[in-house]
C-alpha cells in the first residue's frame, strides 16, 4: 500500500466515523423523544441529608478556589475516585456501579462520558453540597466504602474556562491546551452541561549514550534524540430532563480524537564497525464516538431504569525504521502500517423495590463487542518509495456476546452494619476468525454468590463462591479479508 492509499485509507475510515456517528445521534434521539412525553414540567424536590454523611459545604472549599464540582472532590481529605480503569472488574459491558461517585444521588450511564468527567462540567458556583457516606447504606447496588455524593442544582448559565500553555527549552510551545465548559437549565424541566477541552502536548530528549559490555569495555558510542507531539481534541454533552412523578432522562455524547507523530534519530559509532544511523518514524490517529441514553421511571411497587449505549473506536498506526550506513546509502527500511476497528454495543434494564426490610433489585445486561483489526507491512524499494501488502497472520476479527442476569439485594441491620447479597450468572460467546485459520467457538458461562457484611467503621466481610464452566467448539469459519 503506498502513502496515497494510505491517506484513502484514513478518508474511508473519517467516513466511516461519520455515518457511525449518525447513526448513534438519530439512536439516541429517537430514544429520548420516545420518553420525552411522559414527562410533567414542574422541578425535582431537594433531597434529604443522609444522617450518617460527612457532609461538605462549598464554605469549606473556598481556600481552594475551586472552578468545577471535579476540584471539590479532589480536595477532600481522604477521599479518591476510582475510576472505570482503576477497577477491577470486566471493562467490557457496564455491570454494577463500580466508580464512587454519585451525581444527585444517580450513577451516571457512560463510560468515557463518566461521572469523574460529568462532574469537570459542573461549575463550583452549582454545587449545594457534597455527601460522602458508606456505599452499603445507598440503594445502589455494588458500591461499598466510602461514596461521594455530589448534589448539584443549576438554576442558571453558568460555565469555566481554564487554559494551561506549556513551554519547554528546544520544544514548540503547547498554546492550545485547555478546556471550556458550560451548563444550564431551563424552565421547563430541561438541564445540560457541554464541554470542549484540547490537550497539547511536545516531548523530547537529546543526549549521548554509551555501550560497554559486561567488563566495562565500550563498545559502542551514541548520540540519540527524540522530538513528538500531538493533541486531544474532545467534546463531551449531556442533556437531562426530569418531571414531578420522579421519571428522568439522560443522554450523554462525547466525540475525540488523539493525534501523535514523533521521530528518533540514533547516530552510532560503534569502535570496530563503520558508522550507522537510525530513524524511527511514529504515527498514530485515534477516533472515537459514544452515546448514552438512560429513562429512570417508577413501575408497580419499584422503579426501572433502561440504559443503552454505542460505543465505536477507529485507529491508524505507522511505525517506520530506517538504518543508513556511513556513506548514507539505505541498508534496512521496513514499514508497518495497523488500521483497527472496535465497538461495544450495550443495553441493560435493573429493576429495584423494597423487600425483606431492604432493597432488592434484579437487573440483566446484553452487549456486543467486536474488534477488527488488518495489518500490512513493507520495506523500501530502489526508487525510495514503499510498496505495502498485507501481512501473513495480520489480519482478524473478534466477536463476544454476553449477557449476565443477577439479583442484589441491601438491608442495613443496624446504625453501624448493613448487609449484601448478590446472585450472579454470565454467559460469553467468543469467536475469532483469522485469515487462512479456524479459530475455536469458545462459550463459558459463571456463575457468583457473594454475601457481605460492611460497618459504618468501614470494615468490610465477604463470603464468595463461585462456579464456571468453559466449552470450545472447533469448525472451519469464513474467511475474514
Amino acid at each position: 500500500m503506498s502513502t496515497g492509499n494510505q491517506g484513502a485509507c484514513r478518508e474511508r475510515g473519517r467516513a466511516s466515523l461519520v455515518r457511525e456517528a449518525s447513526k448513534l445521534s438519530i439512536a439516541g434521539g429517537l430514544i429520548f423523544l420516545s420518553a420525552a412525553p411522559a414527562f410533567a414540567q414542574e422541578p425535582v424536590p431537594a433531597q434529604a441529608v443522609s444522617p450518617q454523611a460527612q457532609v461538605y459545604e462549598p464554605a469549606y472549599f473556598a481556600r481552594f478556589a475551586p472552578k468545577t464540582a471535579a476540584d471539590m472532590i479532589k480536595n477532600i481529605a481522604g477521599f479518591s475516585i476510582i475510576s472505570e480503569d482503576d477497577s477491577d472488574a470486566d471493562a467490557r459491558g457496564f455491570g454494577q456501579a463500580k466508580q464512587n461517585v454519585l451525581i444527585n444521588g444517580r450513577r451516571v450511564s457512560g463510560k468515557s462520558n463518566d461521572a469523574e468527567a460529568a462532574l469537570g462540567r459542573i461549575s463550583a458556583e452549582s454545587v449545594v453540597r457534597i455527601e460522602v457516606v458508606d456505599g452499603a447504606t445507598l440503594n445502589v447496588p455494588g458500591l461499598s466504602g466510602q461514596v461521594a455524593n455530589v448534589i448539584a442544582r443549576v438554576d442558571v448559565f453558568s460555565g469555566t474556562w481554564n487554559v494551561e500553555p506549556e513551554f519547554r527549552e528546544n520544544l514548540q510551545p503547547s498554546w492550545f491546551n485547555g478546556a471550556v465548559s458550560a451548563n444550564g437549565k431551563t424552565e421547563n424541566g430541561w438541564s445540560w452541561s457541554a464541554e470542549l477541552s484540547n490537550r497539547e502536548y511536545h516531548n523530547g530528549h537529546d543526549g549521548p549514550g554509551t555501550i560497554k559490555d559486561g567488563a566495562g569495555n565500550t563498545l559502542d558510542i551514541r548520540r540519540e534524540g527524540f522530538n513528538g507531539g500531538g493533541e486531544e481534541p474532545n467534546v463531551a454533552a449531556t442533556l437531562t430532563y426530569e418531571s414531578t412523578n420522579g421519571a428522568i432522562a439522560n443522554m450523554n455524547l462525547t466525540l475525540g480524537s488523539e493525534n501523535f507523530v514523533g521521530r528518533e534519530d540514533s547516530f552510532r559509532f560503534p569502535v570496530n564497525a563503520p558508522q550507522t544511523t537510525r530513524f524511527v518514524n511514529i504515527g498514530e490517529d485515534d477516533k472515537t464516538a459514544e452515546i448514552g441514553a438512560d429513562y429512570e421511571f417508577d413501575l408497580g411497587p419499584g422503579r426501572l431504569k433502561l440504559i443503552g449505549l454505542h460505543r465505536y473506536e477507529e485507529e491508524d498506526n505507522l511505525v517506520m525504521v530506517e538504518f543508513y550506513d556511513d556513506l548514507g546509502a539505505a541498508s534496512f527500511c521496513e514499514r508497518v502500517f495497523e488500521h483497527q476497528k472496535a465497538g461495544e454495543s450495550i443495553v441493560r434494564g435493573e429493576y429495584g423495590f423494597g423487600a425483606f426490610g431492604g432493597d432488592l433489585q434484579f437487573a440483566g445486561e446484553g452487549a456486543f463487542n467486536y474488534l477488527d483489526l488488518a495489518t500490512d507491512f513493507g520495506s523500501r524499494m530502489p526508487d525510495g518509495n514503499y510498496t505495502l501488502a498485507p501481512l501473513a497472520g495480520g489480519t482478524a476479527r473478534v466477536e463476544e456476546r454476553r449477557a449476565e442476569t443477577n439479583v442484589s439485594c441491601s438491608r442495613k441491620l443496624s446504625d453501624q452494619w448493613s448487609l449484601q447479597k448478590l446472585a450472579r450468572c454470565r454467559v460469553f460467546r467468543t469467536l475469532a476468525t483469522r485469515r487462512r485459520r479456524a479459530d475455536p467457538r469458545v462459550c463459558q458461562a459463571q456463575g457468583l454468590c457473594r454475601p457481605g457484611l460492611e460497618s459504618g467503621r468501614n470494615a468490610r466481610y465477604f463470603v464468595q463462591g463461585r462456579a464456571q464452566g468453559r466449552a470450545a467448539r472447533f469448525r472451519r469459519l469464513p474467511v475474514v479479508s
